[in-house]
């Protein structure tokens, strides 16, 4: 163990320690216990990490408390952040490896569209009031892809982390520890079947607040959200996000279902030793044929809503 002692990963040493870190207790009447706890319960049995896997599992999942509790704090000081409208979403919903980031970035550069930038996606909520606070929150994100860098760095050449740069929102469903992240960047299988057959209504309306607390920071005109994820949730996002264009990416499945497993693989191994190709792929084929399942039945009983289809090949050679 690191520095000798065990990293406890049980659900009340974790919010003991956020709210030893924030002094603040609230995390919101919209809080919800029960996907934290399932989630632990299927890291501590089954993902067999290393104490370095522990060490920024636990991290990252006291910042993912610290956010709420930051947040709560927010919404009470200010309730004009919740009282706004969500701004109109383009959402690109293709499966991974289709080109998604590629779009998401072009898209970017137009001001009107706000994105979820990766320091952003850290470090929603501000650490303070200063006027200069968001030079803080850059420093952790830089400070986080230079880890990252040292510690898996043939990742970078799978997919670009980049702290300035568009990020997956599904990063801000973490928030709610209702998404796939564990499963891509860990072994969390039983924490993953019950994600699965679990209503994810109060997970993107928790997603919607840290938007509008967003767009309250920096206003613009729409958002461009973008991760493979949404593809298994379309109708949860239909239901609440008002106003949708849905960007659907499309790729030759031979080609993007082996790079994305090398990228799952890449990322489980930063927090494991037990990582096999094999086991990712046992997960991952089935699971992405679940979402690409689930998205097509939405479209097919959707056909009026607004659907725009961008095709990989055709966005590398002429974005």
């Amino acid at each position: 163990y690191l520095i000798g002692t065990e990293i406890k990963l049980t659900k009340d040493h974790l919010i003991k320690l956020a709210r030893k870190q924030t002094a603040l207790q609230s995390f919101g009447a919209d809080f919800w216990e029960e996907p934290l706890e399932r989630l632990l319960d299927s890291v501590n049995r089954e993902a067999q990490l290393t104490p370095i896997g522990r060490f920024i599992t636990q991290k990252r999942l006291v910042n993912m408390l610290v956010i709420r509790l930051r947040a709560e704090q927010a919404f009470k000081k200010y309730p004009e952040i919740l009282e706004q409208q969500l701004y109109p979403v383009q959402l690109i919903c293709g499966l991974q490896r289709t080109g998604t980031t590629k779009l998401q970035r072009l898209l970017a550069a137009d001001p009107d569209n706000r994105v979820l930038l990766s320091w952003e996606a850290i470090n929603p909520v501000p650490f303070n009031d200063k006027t200069n606070e968001k030079e803080d929150r850059i420093k952790v994100a830089r400070l986080s892809e230079k880890a990252l860098r040292l510690m898996a760095p043939g990742f970078f050449s799978i997919h670009p982390v980049e702290y300035e740069k568009p990020e997956e929102d599904i990063l801000l469903l973490d928030n709610t520890f209702l998404s796939t992240t564990p499963e891509a960047t860990m072994h969390v299988p039983s924490y993953a079947a019950w994600l699965e057959g679990t209503d994810q209504t109060i997970a993107y309306e928790y997603m919607i607040k840290l938007l509008k607390y967003l767009q309250f920071q920096q206003p613009a005109k729409r958002w461009v959200l973008k991760s493979p994820h949404h593809l298994e949730f379309l109708p949860v996002i239909n239901k609440l996000f008002g106003k949708v264009q849905f960007i659907w990416t499309h790729r030759d499945i031979s080609e993007s279902l082996p790079s994305f497993l090398s990228m799952v693989a890449h990322s489980q191994s930063i927090f494991s030793n037990g990582v096999t190709a094999e086991r990712v792929a046992k997960h991952w084929v089935r699971k992405t044929a679940f979402m690409l399942s689930n998205g097509i039945a939405f479209r097919k009983a959707n056909n009026d809503l607004n659907f725009v289809d961008v095709f990989y090949q055709k966005l590398v050679d002429a974005p």
